[in-house]
C-alpha cells in the first residue's frame, strides 16, 4: 500500500526539523491533535521506513555518517586553545595554522588576522552537550520494572478489594496528618 499526500506531506515536514508534532502541524493537521498524530503516523512502518529511506540518501548525498558527525563533535569538544598558539620571537603569542591538524580545524569557527589576530572555537558546550544526548548520557525516558528487573506485573481486582486498599490508604493519610499535627 502507498502512502497517501498528507502522509508524504508529514514526512516533507518531519526531515525538516525532526519535529513530529510541528511536522503535522505544517502537514495540515490540527494543532490540538498533532501531538497524537504525530505519534500514531510515527509508528507506522510505512512513514518510519519512507524517513529512513530518505535520511540514508541525504546522509548519502551529504557524504556525512553519524560517525563523522561524532568525531567532529568531539574533536570540538577535545580543543585546545594551546595547539593553535605558539610565542614569537618577541615573546607574542601569534596563531600557527600551519601546524594544525585537519582534526583541530574543524574546532576553530572564525579566524581573523592582518594584525588583529583572533581565533574563535566553537561552542564546546553545545558540542558536548550534542554528543552526550548521541551516546546515551542523558536519560530522556525512564523505563521502570519490577522486581529483580522483570516486568510489573498488573492484576485486576475485584471492587472488594479495590475498596480495601483505597481504605488502607486513607487510614495512612490520616495516620500521616494525625502525626503531623501532633508535632
Amino acid at each position: 500500500m502507498t502512502l497517501t499526500l498528507r502522509r508524504l506531506q508529514f514526512i516533507d515536514e518531519y526531515m525538516i526539523d525532526r519535529n513530529g508534532t510541528q511536522a503535522a502541524i505544517r502537514a495540515g493537521y490540527s494543532a490540538k491533535a498533532a501531538g497524537k498524530m504525530a505519534h500514531t503516523l510515527l509508528s507506522d512502518y510505512r512513514v518510519r521506513a519512507e524517513i529512513e529511506r530518505r535520511a540514508a540518501e541525504l546522509s548519502e548525498r551529504a557524504s556525512v555518517s553519524a560517525a563523522q558527525v561524532i568525531e567532529r563533535l568531539a574533536a570540538i569538544v577535545n580543543a585546545n586553545i594551546g595547539d593553535y598558539l605558539v610565542a614569537g620571537p618577541d615573546g607574542q603569542l601569534r596563531l600557527d595554522i600551519d601546524k594544525l591538524k585537519s582534526e583541530q580545524a574543524s574546532a576553530v569557527q572564525d579566524v581573523v588576522t592582518e594584525s588583529g589576530a583572533r581565533i574563535r572555537m566553537h561552542d564546546k558546550i553545545s558540542a558536548a552537550d550534542k554528543l552526550l544526548r548521541h551516546l546515551g548520557g542523558y536519560k530522556d525516558r525512564i523505563e521502570h520494572t519490577g522486581p529483580d528487573g522483570g516486568p510489573i506485573e498488573v492484576g485486576l481486582m475485584t471492587d472488594e478489594e479495590r475498596l480495601d486498599a483505597l481504605r488502607e490508604l486513607i487510614a495512612r493519610v490520616k495516620a500521616r496528618v494525625a502525626g503531623e499535627t501532633s508535632l
